[in-house]
């Protein structure tokens, strides 16, 4: 039993193997298939490899004018970024000499009270959505702060 004899007891697949396998179907069309085609499709090959062809430069031009555009803008996008910063810095240097002045300003100040200096430095401000309650403390500094 098996498969192995399987060719050998169909009729007519024993003369299969002198075709080679699966070359020997559509036996005489091979000789009819001129080997130089005709000139309308010869023509219509090279017409198309032309479009291809352009089709293929104008899609590669326009890739390296997006990066040539996008190196331009990321460029600016880091200049920008780059003077957004130097002024940031500028401004908080600035912020902070102020604040410094106006502390050392008010501790040279022997008329004004301890209290008034504390309230002034500490934001007495109320702030929403606190989990800890400081009203308590921001009421009594303002007390001492005006009974000072």
């Amino acid at each position: 039993g098996g498969m192995g004899g399987m060719g050998a007891d169909v009729p007519g697949m024993g003369s299969m193997g002198s075709m080679g396998g699966m070359g020997g179907m559509g036996g005489g069309m091979g000789a009819a298939i001129p080997d130089v085609e005709p000139d309308a499709v010869r023509k219509w090959r090279e017409e198309r490899d032309a479009r291809i062809q352009e089709k293929v430069a104008a899609a590669q031009a326009k890739t390296a004018e997006m990066k040539s555009q996008a190196k331009v803008d990321l460029e600016g996008v880091y200049k920008k970024r780059e003077e957004s910063k130097q002024r940031r810095v500028a401004n908080n240097r600035e912020e902070e000499q102020q604040a410094f002045q106006q502390r050392e300003g008010s501790a040279d100040d022997e008329g004004q009270a301890v209290w008034s200096k504390v309230g002034y430095m500490c934001d007495l401000k109320e702030k929403a959505n606190q989990s800890v309650d400081t009203s308590r403390m921001r009421s009594l500094l303002v007390q001492m702060k005006h009974a000072a």
